[in-house]
């Protein structure tokens, strides 16, 4: 009986000139999947060596337990159960951490949903108002969210990957075993094999038993605790472009539902002029007139049924302060003319205690 295994003694056959052909070659080894007989020349015939499965070829390393198997499967095969176990939430949402993934444009356009919606101060902090807006629009935020959650999943795969494949690409190329498929899939000729049989393993092992002696002996690298890398991979991959049409799709479906409401006089004139007076002048923000600092106004809101602009008027020469109702007009007036616009005023005001 041969001290040598069947497939050692194959590979002696097919550089004698043996041509094996197609016929039953796994019945020598579980991982010989094809040899490209070369006529003139049979030791440089190409062997290639494939596994059925992933973890077939991830048990030649020792360090690497069934749990990281499980890991490294649902990154290689994009497994939808994990996105679906890392996924983003409302939280996420509130705490701007997607809000700062928007583009300028879309960034703009929440800021003024929460100025049509939010009924706290201008001056709170963005998680509140983000909060008030999922609140408001809770499904159309959800689909940001989802959308948002898949390019992170997908951007943060492509870096695992390819740090896999940095990982575990070329380990056997010195000893003349080349990469074909990427955990899967090598190649090299009967002479190479032969040689690795006889000066890094032995006569009677198997392929993955030699393969596994080149790892052993010679792969320095430490392997395992993959199931950090969803939370170390980067987003350098992430696609801004895809994510922002699909939150401009959601955000147009929020001012939709926003024109929808009886509450506006003309919802498209409403928000020309909010986002006018918001550019001008801000929101809740103290304003001194240019030819007195001790008067100045605050835009408090501006009425939807109304197209009004109501403000806040604060004189500090006799410590008042009063609401006033305005247009658009008036107010520049107010800015620009404040002594004509009072004069007007007081005009208008005894011309109705008259009627």
């Amino acid at each position: 009986m041969s001290e040598n295994s069947e497939i050692y003694d194959l590979l002696v056959r097919i550089k004698n000139g043996y041509d094996p052909g197609w016929i039953n070659l796994s019945g020598y080894d579980d991982l010989l999947e094809d040899i490209d007989f070369n006529r003139k020349n049979p030791g440089l015939s190409t062997v290639t060596i494939e596994f059925d499965e992933y973890d077939d070829f991830f048990n030649l390393f020792e360090d690497i337990t069934s749990d990281d198997k499980s890991e490294l499967r649902s990154f290689i095969n994009n497994d939808d159960s994990y996105y679906d176990y890392y996924r983003r939430d409302s939280s996420d949402w509130e705490y701007a951490y997607i809000y700062e993934f928007l583009n300028d444009e879309n960034k703009k356009r929440i800021d003024l949903l929460s100025d049509l919606t939010y009924k706290g101060s201008p001056d709170d902090d963005i998680q509140s108002k983000l909060k008030d807006l999922y609140d408001n629009f809770g499904s159309n935020i959800d689909e940001i969210i989802s959308d948002w959650s898949q390019e992170e999943y997908d951007a943060k795969i492509k870096v695992i990957r390819e740090n896999l494949k940095s990982e575990f690409s070329n380990l056997f190329v010195n000893f003349g075993v080349r990469d074909k498929y990427s955990f899967r899939s090598y190649t090299a000729s009967v002479n190479i094999l032969l040689r690795l049989f006889q000066v890094v393993g032995n006569k009677s092992q198997t392929l993955f038993e030699l393969l596994k002696s080149i790892i052993d002996r010679f792969d320095k690298n430490s392997h395992g605790w993959y199931n950090e890398m969803i939370y170390e991979a980067d987003l350098k991959y992430f696609d801004d472009v895809s994510f922002n049409q699909s939150a401009k799709s959601s955000i147009d479906e929020m001012f939709d539902k926003l024109e929808g409401d009886e509450e506006h006089l003309d919802f498209e004139v409403y928000l020309y002029l909010l986002q006018l007076v918001k550019d001008e002048y801000g929101i809740d923000k103290w304003i001194p007139l240019k030819r007195d600092p001790n008067l100045s106004f605050r835009i408090d809101r501006v009425d939807p049924k109304t197209h009004k602009i109501l403000i806040s008027f604060k004189n500090e020469n006799n410590n008042t302060e009063e609401k006033r109702s305005l247009t658009y007009d008036e107010l520049k007036n107010l800015e620009s003319q404040y002594e004509l616009f009072n004069e007007r005023r007081k005009i208008i005001k005894k011309l109705l205690r008259l009627i």
